[in-house]
């Protein structure tokens, strides 16, 4: 294979990966939202018969950060060979855009994806150490 096509493969990848952890980001963002939504209003109309219902939403909301984390360290780690591989790539050097000392702020555009969904889970752990207080 020519070394342009396998470069233009390997740059859809990377964009598809892209997609892929935003499009996870959104979807857990979306989901947490949802649930505390859940919670805040089976706590309000509380009156005890509740309480199997008011558990389950912080442990669906800590299940749910785990398994989203997971998967966009998965694709974090998957975007990151492409890099590697990009890299290595003869021509790669010709196309990459010369950002100087802003080239270490690439990674920072995926900050929000690697710590946003541990924090979560910690709000819903406590959450749950409020409720049994």
């Amino acid at each position: 294979m020519e070394t342009a096509n396998i470069l233009t493969f390997l740059l859809q990848r990377r964009q598809h990966q892209d997609n892929l952890i935003h499009t996870r980001l959104n979807w857990f963002i979306t989901s947490q939202s949802f649930l505390f939504t859940a919670y805040a209003i089976s706590q309000s109309s509380n009156n005890g018969s509740q309480r199997g219902f008011s558990l389950l939403l912080p442990l669906l909301g800590i299940v749910t950060s785990v398994t989203v984390y997971l998967s966009i360290i998965g694709g974090l780690m998957t975007f990151d060979a492409l890099r590697v591989k990009l890299r290595a790539l003869e021509d790669w050097r010709y196309l990459e855009v010369d950002r100087g000392r802003w080239n270490h702020w690439l990674w920072a555009g995926f900050l929000t994806a690697a710590v946003l969904p541990p924090i979560i889970p910690i709000a819903w752990i406590c959450v749950l150490f409020w409720m049994g207080a």
